[in-house]
């Protein structure tokens, strides 16, 4: 009978020595040269951390600039709205409704007019002293001691005042 034995040895592709591959070597940078290109990429990066930092001040301050515009366009808006409240509320035909209905005021006959002296103000045109005087005929003393008195009267002239100052300056 016929043993088979193992053999050791592998009986491939035959194998090729193997050739040493010629490596090109660089030249080495001296110290002196690593050492200034290390700091010029360091410059490099600075500037451009800079740049970016100034970059990032001015879009900040472009979104501040943005938020306060609409914020005044807000406020003028609301400015506006406000003034013409005022002139609503100054005008005559209001103040008038609100004598009548609110505080149950009545219109005076055409025969009792009376003229009201209007205080010479500085900064006021056409203001001249005049004298009151009652048409109908009442005594004038007593009834012009109670209209000095009267607050409402004073607050009210005192308004148009205001008024008239800031129409003239405004």
């Amino acid at each position: 009978m016929i043993v088979a034995r193992e053999k050791a040895e592998y009986y491939g592709l035959p194998e090729q020595p193997e050739k040493k591959r010629r490596t090109r070597m660089q030249p080495r940078l001296a110290i002196k040269d690593r050492i200034i290109y290390t700091g010029l990429v360091a410059i490099i990066f600075c500037s451009c951390a800079v740049i970016a930092s100034y970059y990032a001040q001015v879009v900040a301050t472009g979104y501040k600039i943005n938020a306060a515009e609409k914020e005044l366009s807000l406020l003028r808006t609301e400015s506006n709205g406000l003034f013409a409240d005022v002139n609503e509320i100054s005008s005559l035909a209001y103040v008038e409704t609100v004598a009548i209905k609110k505080l149950g005021m009545v219109r005076p006959d055409n025969d009792q007019v009376v003229v009201v002296q209007a205080v010479n103000q500085p900064g006021l045109k056409g203001a001249a002293p005049a004298a009151n005087k009652n048409a109908a005929g009442n005594k004038a003393g007593t009834k012009q001691s109670e209209r000095d008195e009267n607050w409402m009267i004073k607050a009210f002239s005192k308004m148009l005042g205001r008024m008239e100052q800031s129409i003239q300056t405004g």
